[in-house]
């Protein structure tokens, strides 16, 4: 069943823990506002990546006094709770970013159970969108871009499945900013002519990568990543030969901060003359480490492949798990790496909630059964 509890106070921001939930400045928990166990599991994803967080936090965007609290303010200010030493033991309540997403996004508005995935790249959508709009100093690097939407195919609803290619180019930002720097990808689509050989090819830009978990009771991300990228051929037309069908391919020209990847458990299902949506149940092995280099495209990196590859490298940092059977129901929780004088250890994030995890809680079958959603960092 879903998880349920009490609204907070609107005047409340932080509460004691209770003493099984073991807080400490590393292991703070996030109050269930009234089933926002897929918001509190979102936003200890984010949490966990302490690079996008102090970029985050080194940005100084101008406050409209104006207009309610943006979702940047309400995010920096439980992240810079999330990490002071003053707070003590003491859990947080997450209800102005939840209110802020209700305004952008009226679709998460109210008490609702909502889907983890699709509240994760809604709040990188509006947080990219927000800042772009206006932010002022701070930024990190040179050269970013300006990213409006944009789909390569049609889409399942909205309700039930972000579309994973949200991106295209438009007109530069003067620098990049943290939504960028830690999450942005580049992808090159070629389309070859089945027939004359004619190609064409295009440059996407994503947010984080679908992966279809196969059906059976034994899958990888590995086999996912492979399945992604292998070759596939569709249906469009050639504009030398009048071809119907094309091949395409997709490499990777550039790579991402933070590698986030979405394990793709909810399928479209007929039961008793309905559509809905059920859960592949099936373990899908989490490598601890995990490397891109395969997927790059050598001649759009250039001189800079060699560097490039080995910065495609990339350890585990996070874990969104759904426990239930239905896309409907379930719950979700975090399990976050934390390290401590160079020795990694784990904690499980139930909303409130945090415990100490074993590697073989976190890599064991019953894990693969309901990871959901992962975040890599990259190696350095």
């Amino acid at each position: 069943t879903t998880s349920r509890a009490t609204p907070a106070s609107t005047t409340s921001r932080a509460t004691p823990a209770s003493t099984t939930s073991r807080a400490t400045p590393d292991r703070r928990g996030l109050r269930n506002l009234g089933n926002t166990c897929y918001v509190n599991a979102s936003l200890q994803l984010f949490l966990s990546l302490p690079a996008f967080v102090a970029d985050l936090l080194s940005l100084q965007p101008r406050p409209d006094p104006s207009s309610p609290r943006s979702l940047y303010h309400a995010l920096a200010s439980l992240a810079r709770s999330h990490r002071a030493e003053e707070a003590g033991d003491c859990n947080l309540a997450p209800e102005e970013v939840k209110e802020a997403m209700d305004r952008v996004v009226v679709g998460f508005a109210g008490s609702r159970q909502q889907d983890a995935h699709e509240f994760t790249a809604s709040l990188l959508d509006a947080l990219h969108e927000e800042l772009a709009g206006d932010c002022e100093a701070a930024r990190v690097t040179p050269q970013a871009a300006s990213l409006t939407p944009k789909l390569l195919d049609p889409a399942p609803p909205a309700s039930a499945i972000v579309p994973q290619v949200v991106l295209s180019p438009s007109p530069p930002l003067p620098a990049t900013l943290p939504t960028s720097r830690h999450f942005h990808s580049e992808v090159l689509v070629e389309l070859r002519c089945t027939t004359c050989a004619y190609s064409r090819s295009h440059r996407e830009l994503y947010r984080h990568f679908s992966l279809d978990v196969a059906p059976g009771e034994k899958d990888s991300v590995w086999a996912g990543l492979g399945r992604f990228f292998a070759p596939e051929e569709r249906e469009v037309n050639c504009e030398k030969c009048n071809g119907t069908r094309a091949l395409q391919t997709l490499r990777l020209a550039s790579t991402p901060g933070a590698l986030l990847l979405h394990l793709k458990r909810f399928v479209a299902r007929e039961e008793r003359g309905r559509i809905g949506w059920g859960k592949q149940k099936g373990r899908v092995e989490v490598p601890r480490t995990l490397g891109l280099g395969a997927y790059l495209d050598m001649d759009a990196i250039g001189q800079e492949a060699d560097v490039n590859a080995k910065k495609a490298q990339y350890q585990l940092r996070s874990v969104v798990h759904h426990l239930g059977t239905h896309a409907s129901c379930g719950h979700y929780v975090t399990d976050v790496a934390v390290d401590v004088d160079g020795k990694r250890t784990w904690t499980r994030f139930n909303d409130a909630m945090a415990t100490v995890r074993s590697e073989e809680d976190v890599f064991g079958e019953k894990a693969q059964e309901s990871a959901y959603m992962l975040l890599y960092e990259p190696i350095v």
